[in-house]
């Protein structure tokens, strides 16, 4: 009888050097609820120091890996993906590749903390995608393409990219990397928030049925109008231009960002 082999699990987040203080806060908040949530934490980089690798490696279960961008001439993407993104946003579709070697993959992005229970993310759905659904793709775009761009795609859902979760149950996963890459490319002078765009298209473009995370509860802005969400709150997300080390009040933030100091 052949002995079946059990894949890991991952935590993957991704950024430039100047974001891994982040990052590192991050990956303390989660470590506060959850110690040991997954197998391993993979943490894409363009360049790291020394200082910041060793602060990374006393977080349990780190794994840092150099990204290597797909694309050949991100000069060509619109100045206002340059001016507020790295080419490190696509890292989001090594998540799919990374289903070859690992049964879930929950990404995040760096400017969150998490303040409660996130362990329903790790349990797996048929479809293979948990993502936060939007009901238009518009805002992912440049408004003065959405003309041209909208005229195919106005009526279809979006997603959000914050939190995204992806499960070796996904069919077809080579093929959906590289149609997103394709049409990254394709659409490059068009696009807003450019890898955001993308998942959109692609989760209408193969039917697939997404299990819906709740945005109020995983992606809610310390900063938003109060509601009867805020106690149930799991993530604190600071999208945007204000974040939590530029003016933003989140007392979660700042005890862990303080932990990260001391290490």
């Amino acid at each position: 009888m052949h002995q079946v082999i059990q894949k890991k699990t991952a935590l993957v987040l991704a950024g430039t050097e100047n974001v891994i203080p982040y990052i590192g806060t991050f990956l303390i908040s989660l470590n506060k609820i959850h110690p040991n949530f997954t197998n391993d934490i993979i943490v894409f980089y363009d360049t790291i120091s020394s200082i910041y690798s060793e602060k990374l490696k006393k977080i349990p279960n780190i794994v840092l890996k150099k990204y290597e961008t797909p694309f050949e001439n991100i000069d060509e993407f619109d100045d206002v993906v340059l001016n507020n993104f790295t080419p490190m946003v696509f890292a989001k579709y090594e998540c799919i590749r990374l289903l070859n070697d690992y049964s879930c993959i929950i990404w995040m992005d760096y400017d969150m903390v998490v303040a409660s229970d996130i362990s329903e993310l790790l349990k797996p759905v048929d479809s293979g995608l948990r993502l936060i659904i939007t009901p238009s793709i518009s805002d992912s775009f440049l408004p003065n393409q959405n003309k041209v761009v909208m005229e195919e795609y106005k009526e279809l859902n979006g997603i959000h990219g914050s939190v995204m979760v992806f499960y070796d149950t996904l069919k077809r996963r080579e093929e959906i990397y590289w149609w997103c890459i394709d049409k990254t490319n394709e659409l490059k002078s068009t696009l807003r928030l450019p890898e955001q765009a993308v998942f959109s298209l692609m989760i209408n473009e193969f039917a697939i049925a997404v299990y819906p995370i709740d945005f109020n509860l995983y992606s809610k802005h310390p900063e938003s109008k109060k509601t009867y969400y805020d106690k149930y709150v799991k993530i604190w997300h600071c999208y945007g231009p204000r974040k939590f080390w530029n003016g933003v009040k989140c007392k979660v933030f700042d005890e862990c960002y303080d932990i990260w100091k001391s290490l």
